[in-house]
């Protein structure tokens, strides 16, 4: 479970250099009031984190005392009761937090850098995994490149433009746009001119759009330092040059790419507020990216460099990082939002290796902060491999299809975990025998099945992050921790009159991987029995307490059944 530490390096570690940039301390003690200061800045943004460490921690403190089941739904509610405790607990461990002079002494070279900085990727890249951003327009600006397709015309402009619409409210929004090669100034072009430039977009311009934006989250300015890049050094970071292209063709290969993710702009409208009973907005466009590529060779005839022998791109983000986010979220205006661990081995499959896994794997990876949900081997399809939908018709025709369809998507999977990223199956939708790997024969008329069937996958993260080695920061907080859980243990002493109702034991026993045939036979009653208890349609469970109960129990010790 993550500890009271870790959940503090958390906040901590999404407090950039670059920010800190311009503070005025005359001393390492006035530096530290001010990076606690910005850390209960953003704090508030973090309520959910909170929420979820406390629901981690009250089950675990919870099952440690009694083997009876509790449903999460019950453990939330607990949780937030206690939140505002925590909440202010975890002020005070911040306030005492000591900043260590390993910190203190990066923000003083921080402050003496040069406004372009070369970086080693050797350096950068030497552990597997590597903090990359992954805010709104990171992530938009990668399904644009991975969506060709859904690029739209403007009807009154006649732009070629990528929309994405806030989930939470449509009246945010994100769009990209293609901006004319190497011009300076914002000129978005037309659709069928940008058609030229979108058909550049691909799995090279997404794992470079990658590349930055982990090279964005380091201690260098993100926004107001250039960053040199070697394109021999870049090659190699990117997994390129293992198809018998020699240097030259792969150097020409990174500066058409570099171009093409130079071209993609990005428009973004945030609601800012109202006054005098009109909705004030805020938009902005700009480049994605702030680029120059260098191209270093012999000129031919016609003033090119045909075999270049080296390319040295110069880059930092383009001038949204400064104003993206709402006045909200104004003490994090120069972030990127959120953020990924991005995986060293996804970078280096090449994209001739297998595509669709690489493809899952970068959206995957940026995506892991919005969603951790179970989805459809058909939904994965669909929105990873080009051409899914037409050729999940022909596999629903044709024998052959279905499996070449299934063998690639197999493969998919086992490359995925090789690099490290977890796949969970859904013991209810994708039994063993639909899963990579299985050695018995597939079912008659398994194909259905097999698209219906569902799982998740989640990208690696550090396991065993230390305040220590990971973040510069001495805190001793043991006794706290033990506090905090003892205060939470007895929270569960506190009467609680929650009702057991038909759903939750449906909540419970999907969470524990129960099958209803296994739940229903323990009870030596059948399956449509249970079904119309979990939809309330037969027996009242507010009258009948103990039976919920019990049926509780019994989910708990058929799930230890099956996990041995």
């Amino acid at each position: 479970m993550l500890t009271i530490s870790q959940l503090i390096f958390d906040i901590i570690a999404n407090i950039d250099l670059n920010d800190l940039r311009l503070v005025q301390a005359r001393s390492k003690a006035e530096f530290s009031s001010i990076i606690k200061n910005i850390t209960l800045n953003i704090l508030p943004s973090y309520k959910e984190q909170i929420l979820e460490f406390l629901i981690e921690a009250y089950i675990e403190a919870y099952a440690k005392e009694t083997a009876e089941f509790i449903p999460r739904k019950a453990v939330k509610e607990v949780a937030a009761s206690y939140f505002d405790d925590f909440y202010n607990e975890l002020t005070k461990l911040i306030e005492n937090t000591e900043i260590t002079n390993e910190f203190y002494k990066a923000w003083i070279e921080q402050k003496n850098s040069s406004s372009l900085k070369k970086i080693s990727l050797s350096s950068e890249f030497s552990s597997n995994l590597t903090k990359a951003a992954s805010g709104i327009p990171i992530k938009t600006a990668l399904d644009s490149m991975l969506h060709k397709d859904q690029w739209k015309k403007d009807k009154y402009t006649s732009e070629a433009y990528y929309e994405y619409l806030g989930k939470k409210n449509p009246k945010n929004y994100v769009e990209h746009y293609i901006n004319q090669e190497n011009v300076e100034e914002i000129h978005k072009l037309p659709f069928d001119e940008a058609l030229q430039l979108i058909e550049k977009f691909g799995l090279d311009t997404c794992k470079l759009h990658l590349l930055l934006s982990s090279l964005a989250c380091t201690p260098d300015n993100p926004y107001g330092t250039a960053i040199i890049l070697k394109g021999t050094e870049v090659i190699k970071t990117l997994g390129w040059g293992t198809n018998n292209e020699k240097q030259h063709e792969l150097l020409t290969r990174l500066a058409n790419t570099a171009w093409a993710v130079n071209s993609l702009l990005v428009k973004s409208e945030w609601e800012e507020g109202k006054k005098k009973d009109k909705t004030m907005v805020y938009i902005e466009t700009s480049r994605m990216w702030e680029m120059a590529v260098g191209v270093y060779g012999q000129k031919n005839i016609y003033g090119k460099v045909d075999e270049p022998n080296e390319v040295i791109i110069q880059v930092r983000p383009g001038l949204w990082t400064t104003g993206f986010l709402n006045r909200g979220g104004a003490a994090s205006r120069t972030a990127f939002y959120h953020f990924c661990w991005l995986s060293k081995k996804i970078m280096e499959i090449p994209q001739y290796h297998n595509e669709l896994a690489i493809q899952i794997a970068m959206r995957e990876s940026i995506e892991a902060n919005y969603r951790n949900n179970y989805r459809t081997v058909e939904s994965y399809l669909t929105e990873n491999m080009p051409g899914a939908t037409a050729a999940i018709n022909e596999a629903i025709k044709y024998r052959k299809k279905r499996h070449s369809l299934k063998q690639e998507w197999d493969k998919a999977l086992v490359t995925l975990e090789n690099i490290d990223i977890e796949i969970i199956y859904d013991e209810n939708t994708y039994p063993p025998e639909l899963r990579p790997k299985a050695t018995c024969k597939l079912p008659y008329n398994y194909f259905e099945k097999f698209l219906k069937a569902q799982l998740k996958t989640i990208p690696p993260k550090p396991n065993a992050i230390t305040i220590a080695t990971q973040s510069n920061l001495n805190i001793n907080i043991e006794a706290s921790e033990s506090n905090f859980i003892d205060r939470v243990k007895s929270l569960e002493k506190q009467p609680k009159t929650k009702t057991i109702t038909g759903s939750d034991i449906y909540k419970a026993r999907v969470e524990a991987g129960v099958k209803a045939t296994h739940l229903a036979t323990y009870f030596k009653r059948s399956r449509a029995w249970l079904s119309q208890i979990e939809k309330g349609k037969r027996l009242s469970l507010a009258k009948n307490q103990k039976l919920a109960k019990d049926i509780l129990k019994a989910i708990e010790v058929l799930s230890k059944n099956t996990q041995r």
